[in-house]
């Protein structure tokens, strides 16, 4: 059962009762389904890469049984999130809304990229299309293989992937407002905090864990206040803690517009204490914020099947990215080295 959004207790997933092998063969199936995608890294870098996608997945999806299916699609949901997210860290994206740059960029990227930039021919998508700047329209049609990939042998799975794939697509609208530093159209810091909420990708893999957990509930919760605080406070949770422990490789990438911490430094002159306490203290608001939500969604739904299960989804979520970011850390992986002091303050 549910306790608290706050609760310290953490689920475990089975990973960690694996053996080195039985793990290592988690990567070279990973390898197998996913080499087309990296076809511009060597096999070593690929397989290192993969090994932190098979593990960061298993800490943010903990329940999630690392011999199913579920979290073979999970791991591959991962590597494409992260490489879209990759692809528009290290481009130059103040041209991301450009299609001459765009074009130019895909034909310097492997051929599923170039196949993603083909005329769009997917119905589910077309709703979404021309909300999308162009290149973050590319990287979020890598997302529909997904479905598409497993809807013979897990149709209601593909069926029920819809959420997530509509918080995924709110997070390519949102991208370019953050990584323009100069637009003279540039929104307000509260304007910030609210693009920051859906960029940052966590909406998608939140819902993408309750739909793992086998989670549904009615659209009338969905359509219910306390489920969009609930929904709200989680990205914006997400958002906090990436800016948060993701700060020392913000401060090298000088991603002072995406970086709440950087962006108050930058603004309005704050000292890093200052700006720095000032997120710990909004992260421990948002907490208690969903905390109150969820006790009063589950009040006022108490037969609602699956809403203690989605909600327990969302905080092994949350969980996980903490321990993500502590375990990249250590691998060395995408987020580089992080201070241990930050993970004890937060």
């Amino acid at each position: 059962m549910f306790k608290s959004f706050s609760s310290r207790s953490l689920t475990i997933s089975n990973y960690f009762g694996l053996s080195k092998e039985e793990q290592n063969e988690l990567v070279e199936k990973a390898v197998k389904r996913l080499r087309y995608m990296f076809e511009e890294l060597d096999e070593d870098d690929i397989r290192k890469m993969l090994r932190e996608k098979t593990i960061v997945t298993a800490l943010i999806f903990p329940r999630c049984d690392v011999r199913s299916k579920s979290y073979e699609v999970a791991v591959d949901y991962l590597a494409r999130l992260f490489q879209a997210d990759d692809f528009m860290d290290t481009e130059e994206c103040s041209s991301f809304d450009d299609v001459a740059f765009v074009t130019r960029t895909m034909l310097k990227k492997p051929v599923h990229w170039r196949q993603a930039f083909e005329p769009n021919t997917d119905q589910e998508f077309k709703e979404f299309e021309h909300m999308c700047p162009p290149g973050a329209e590319v990287t979020m049609r890598l997302f529909s293989e997904i479905p598409k990939s497993v809807e013979n042998e897990m149709p209601e799975f593909a069926e029920k992937m819809k959420h997530t794939l509509i918080a995924t697509y709110l997070s390519a609208q949102a991208h370019p407002f953050i990584i323009r530093k100069e637009d003279p159209l540039n929104f307000s810091e509260e304007g910030m905090k609210t693009i920051r909420e859906f960029e940052n990708g966590v909406g998608g893999l939140a819902e993408f864990g309750a739909l793992l957990n086998g989670a549904t509930i009615s659209k009338k919760i969905r359509k219910s206040l306390l489920f969009s605080m609930v929904s709200s406070g989680v990205r914006t949770y997400g958002g906090l803690i990436n800016d948060l422990l993701g700060l020392q490789k913000d401060i090298k990438k000088d991603a002072t517009n995406e970086n709440c911490i950087l962006r108050r430094i930058v603004r309005e002159g704050a000292s890093l204490e200052t700006s720095f306490a000032e997120a710990v203290k909004r992260l421990q608001n948002t907490i208690h914020d969903i905390n109150v939500a969820m006790v009063r969604l589950l009040e006022a739904f108490p037969d609602e099947p699956g809403l203690a299960n989605f909600f327990q989804a969302f905080k092994d979520f949350c969980d996980g990215q903490i321990l993500s970011y502590v375990v990249a850390s250590q691998l060395k992986g995408r987020y580089g080295a992080m201070s241990m002091e930050i993970v004890t303050v937060i």
